[in-house]
């Protein structure tokens, strides 16, 4: 005979966010303002040309001042051709304390990524030569650099 589970309470109710914030109001607070500036952040996409849309990241509000993030100079120099249209039309959606201007930090790429993102490749044929080189040369520093060149050819494409 199989006998029943005694009915309890479900776990996310005593664990609720309701109880967070009754307990940790400083929580609550950041709680509440990061989702506000999550859907500032998705006005501000809204108000955003097409090829500029999911670019910036959108960091603070304080003060009438949006602070953005980029990662590049010719995104946030693209940006800031468009810069009064943008806070136009994005203070014409939001419901209070109107944007007075938009301050822009520009956060490359990691360098390590970018290097490998602008990793030279050579021709097989090239490659091959290089190889050959490297076969005949007695240095073996320079025999070592030869056949790491080497491994830049161009691989088939799958």
């Amino acid at each position: 005979m199989a006998h029943k589970q005694p009915k309890h309470s479900s776990l996310s109710n005593l664990l609720g966010l309701n109880a967070v914030y009754k307990k940790n109001s400083a929580l609550g607070d950041l709680l509440n303002q990061a989702t506000a500036l999550e859907s500032i952040e998705q006005l501000f996409n809204r108000c955003l040309p097409t090829q500029l849309r999911g670019k910036f990241q959108l960091n603070s509000m304080h003060n009438r001042c949006l602070t953005l993030t980029c990662t590049s100079a010719s995104l946030a120099t693209r940006f800031r051709m468009q810069q009064k249209e943008i806070i136009q039309a994005l203070n014409g959606q939001l419901p209070r304390s109107p944007i007075e201007r938009i301050q822009i930090k520009i956060r490359p790429v990691r360098a390590q990524h970018a290097a490998q993102l602008n990793r030279r490749h050579i021709s097989k044929e090239n490659a091959r030569l290089l190889e050959q080189e490297a076969g005949q040369t007695a240095d073996k520093k320079l025999r070592d650099v030869l056949r790491r060149l080497a491994g830049h050819a161009d691989q088939p494409n799958p």
